[in-house]
Formats: C-alpha cells, sequence, structure tokens
C-alpha cells in the first residue's frame, strides 16, 4: 500500500496524510458510532459496538488496533519509495530499459526494507500501547482488564500481567521480524 500511495496522485497522498492524524481512542470512536448509524438507517447490525452479554467484539477493536501502526507503516513505506525513486541507481535502471515491475522488486523494495526493520520495534510498541484503550472502549477483558482492575493489589497477578505483556511483546515482534524476512528473502536476492 505504500508503493501504491508513493505513486498515486496528490489527493490520494493528502487522504493517507489526514487519515494517519486520527488516533486510536478516535479512530474507535468513530467506528462505534459508524456502526450505530449504520444500525439505525438500514437496521442491519454489521458489527458488535462492545463485548456486552457474551457477544464479542471482534471486528472494530481489530480495525482500531491496526489502524495506527498501518498508517505509520503506509506513510513510511510511501515516504522511502518515493526517495528511493529520486536516487541515481533508479535512473540508470530506467535507461536500461528494466521493467517497473524489475525495477520494484530488484531496487526499490530492498532499499526500503532496512527502513521498515528500523520500525519494527516501534511498530509492536504503538500497537501494544493502543491495547488498553482498545480494550476498555470495546468493553473486552484482555491483558489490561487485570492491570487496571487490580484493586486488591495481587503483585502476582500483576507481575503475570506484565510478562504477559513482555511476551505478547516479543510474539508480535518476531511475527513482523518474519515478514519482513520474508520479504526479503522474495525481494532482496541478488
Amino acid at each position: 500500500m505504500g508503493v501504491i500511495v508513493a505513486r498515486a496522485p496528490g489527493w490520494l497522498k493528502d487522504t493517507v496524510g489526514f487519515m494517519s492524524v486520527f488516533s486510536d481512542f478516535t479512530i474507535a470512536l468513530l467506528l462505534q458510532l459508524l456502526i450505530v448509524w449504520l444500525y439505525t438507517q438500514t437496521q442491519i447490525l454489521f458489527a458488535e459496538t462492545a463485548s456486552v452479554n457474551g457477544e464479542e467484539a471482534l471486528l472494530l477493536p481489530a480495525i482500531s488496533i491496526i489502524w495506527v501502526p498501518l498508517m505509520y507503516v503506509i506513510r513510511t513505506v510511501s515516504l522511502q519509495v518515493t526517495q528511493v525513486l529520486s536516487e541515481d541507481y533508479i535512473l540508470l535502471a530506467k535507461a536500461k530499459g528494466l521493467t517497473k515491475k524489475e525495477i520494484y522488486s530488484n531496487h526499490v523494495v530492498r532499499n526500503v526494507l532496512p527502513f521498515l526493520r528500523a520500525d519494527l520495534g516501534k511498530i509492536a510498541s504503538i500497537m501494544l500501547g493502543n491495547l488498553m484503550v482498545i480494550e476498555y472502549l470495546f468493553r473486552s477483558p484482555g491483558f489490561t482488564y487485570f492491570l487496571a482492575n487490580s484493586g486488591n493489589r495481587d503483585y502476582s497477578i500483576l507481575a503475570n500481567t506484565l510478562f504477559g505483556f513482555l511476551l505478547l511483546y516479543l510474539v508480535t515482534y518476531l511475527i513482523l521480524h518474519l515478514l519482513n524476512y520474508v520479504l526479503k528473502r522474495r525481494y532482496a536476492v541478488d
């Protein structure tokens, strides 16, 4: 998506820039309001707006927790692709008659992946930072439930919750690192 935005006209770049301004909190509230408005207009419930009476809200929390990191990655990739496309070796590749597909797969992706790898920790941190807000807004009990509702100050629950956060961070980071590795093996091969 970042490559598409880099090659897109100005209005699409402006739209992505505007959409990246919204925080996870704002996105969650806007999605809930949109679902309520759609329900009042059509009498069709497209998604659960909160976890109540055993019905879990899954779609809206997933969109809300992915929104901020996704917009960050799209903007980062778009900026890096634009910068790479202005380099001299891209002009040389064009002069040699390489197709756009060859230029993107052999040169652009290869030179954008290191910037993504450098941001993997930041992306995983953003997702975990959003987790408490998302769980609270959608009434979804998860890891943060134990942090927020530890009124009896049972420190073993707090310690286990913090260890769970660390484990969740490591799993998220490793999945993102694996995705980067797969992209690198596919596109950055000599």
